[in-house]
């Protein structure tokens, strides 16, 4: 547990500190033509969104961060207005992402497009973890919609290398978030300081 803490405390810890940094952080594309390739969907027609775990509290900035990459989910989504429902949690539907506040993204995406009025030809979805795949794919059974689920590994080894003690270093440091290269020079000097001399 984080620093001896309960589970939900712990859990509100760490949650209230992603918030912080993601209204800060920039976005990165992980892939450069990303960008490119959702516009070009988009400029043949195809209905694009995004569906994410975020809550509403992120969603003016998420819709500001994608924009800063190119990426306008806004111009070829299944409703032009805000959609609010409750999905357990609040489940609002912005600038053309869906966000789920980490409920059943299955239902949630159903439910929206049944509030949005529209019933799609078929289903594409990408998302880096299967246990988030899986949930779209059953709803898309249960109406008779054709489904496609990609799970999208790009990150995986960059995720299973992630160095813990450069997020430390870098979360001390919170409001000048350090590079990696910055951080690790800290790491550096601070076991230089801790090594006996010898």
């Amino acid at each position: 547990m984080r620093q001896g803490k309960e589970p939900h405390e712990a859990l509100e810890m760490a949650l209230s500190e992603w918030m912080a940094v993601q209204n800060i952080s920039k976005m990165k594309l992980v892939e450069p033509s990303a960008a490119e390739i959702v516009r070009s969907l988009q400029e043949a027609g195809y209905t694009v969104m995004g569906l994410t775990t975020r809550g509403l509290g992120q969603s003016t900035r998420t819709n500001e961060q994608l924009k800063t990459v190119g990426i306008d989910l806004s111009r070829t989504a299944p409703a032009n207005e805000d959609i609010f429902f409750m999905n357990g949690r609040g489940v609002l539907f912005r600038g053309g992402t869906l966000f789920t506040a980490n409920t059943h993204k299955g239902k949630a995406l159903f439910t929206f497009l049944d509030e949005a009025g529209y019933k799609p030809q078929r289903i594409l979805f990408i998302n880096d973890k299967r246990s988030h795949i899986l949930p779209i794919e059953e709803w898309a059974d249960q109406r008779g919609v054709p489904f496609i689920g990609l799970r999208y590994g790009f990150l995986d080894e960059k995720v299973k290398n992630l160095n813990l003690e450069i997020t430390e270093i870098q979360w001390e440091h919170f409001g000048h978030i350090l590079s990696d290269a910055e951080a690790q020079k800290i790491g550096e000097e601070r076991k230089l300081r801790t090594c006996p001399a010898g």
